[in-house]
Formats: C-alpha cells, structure tokens, sequence
C-alpha cells in the first residue's frame, strides 16, 4: 500500500453543513452504498474539538505522555497516524496520508478548505446567504427539496443512490473499476 502522492486525481467531495444536519448520516450511507457496489472510499472528518485516539496504559499513550510529536502504529492488516500540528491541517494534507488505490474521498466538514461540496441541510429554515454562495457548492441534500432557492441541483438526501449516481457522473468515480450490482439499492439511511 503506498500513500497518495497525487491528490489531484482523486474526486475529494466535502459534506458541510450546520450543526446536526445530518452529515455524518449522508457520509455514512455513501460510504456503505459505494462499499457494497466495490468501490474504495476513503473519509475524513473534521474535529471543532480537541479529541484522543489512544488511551491511557497503551503504548501509543506512553510515546505521547513521553513527547512524541507523531505516532504510527501498524498492524499486519491496519495502520493509524497521530500527529500533533502547529496549525490545523488541510484536506489536501490528510489526502496525502490516505491510501493510493482509494476511488474517492468524502469529507465530512472542512466548510472553508475549498474544493467540490455538498451542503447538507435539514428542516424548514431557509439556506443561508453564505451557504449559497459556498465555493465550489455542487448540490444541496435536504430532506425537503425543492424548498431551497440555489441555482445547484437538490437531492433528498434519504435517496442516497440518485445523489451517489450525480456524484459518480460529476466525477467519474466508478471508471476505475467494473462495479457490481448493490446487494440491497439503499434508497434510505439504512
């Protein structure tokens, strides 16, 4: 498995939207849809709050009790990376570290990084002005479409294969492999 050298080649689509809006829940349900069609997704999500991933007594936790600045641990069929940053990183910079022989990449949050974006969005309050106009806004899922006034497409964002076909045709993202037919067409949260 070699990092991803070349993020340029590969469709980075982010999620944002407000708080409890149902991202992760659209991230998610892409994620398991692409999967079972054999495709390999990749994911980042962003973290407005400090957060840990190792815990007290294991090994990683000592290395960083003791300073380390980054960790790596690996195992025959898994590895992690923790990193202490000055600033906070990029997507651009977490794609580097992801795998070469992923298909896509969806990312929950980063709504300021730039880049393609689907804004999610949940109940009857009008978008706001700035989610309007959000750089590179290609779609809004909602669970009232239709309702919202924006120039790009809207998808019920409980019909994941209609919004998972628009983003395969924006990007291509299937061309790199001959896709099996879905064990179950998700069109729900499932």
């Amino acid at each position: 498995m070699l990092l991803n050298s070349d993020n340029d080649s590969l469709a980075t689509i982010r999620f944002v939207g407000r708080s409890e809006s149902g991202k992760t829940t659209l991230v998610s349900a892409l994620i398991g849809y692409w999967s079972e069609l054999g495709l390999r997704v990749g994911a980042i999500k962003h973290a407005s709050k400090a957060f840990q991933m190792d815990r007290p007594g294991k090994d990683s936790h000592r290395f960083r009790d003791r300073g380390a600045a980054a960790i790596a641990v690996a195992s025959p069929t898994e590895f992690a990376m923790i990193a202490s940053t000055q600033a906070p990183a990029t997507v651009a910079e977490l794609t580097a570290h992801l795998p070469n022989d992923l298909d896509v990449i969806l990312v929950e949050g980063y709504k300021g990084d730039g880049g393609p974006a689907v804004l999610v969005h949940r109940g009857e309050q009008p978008l706001l002005s700035s989610e309007r106009i959000l750089p590179g806004l290609l779609a809004v899922a909602t669970d009232r479409p239709g309702m919202h006034d924006t120039d790009v497409p809207q998808f019920d964002s409980s019909d994941i294969a209609t919004l998972a076909t628009f983003l395969d045709r924006e990007f291509n993202i299937s061309s790199r492999h001959c896709l099996v037919q879905p064990k179950s067409l998700m069109s729900h949260f499932g």
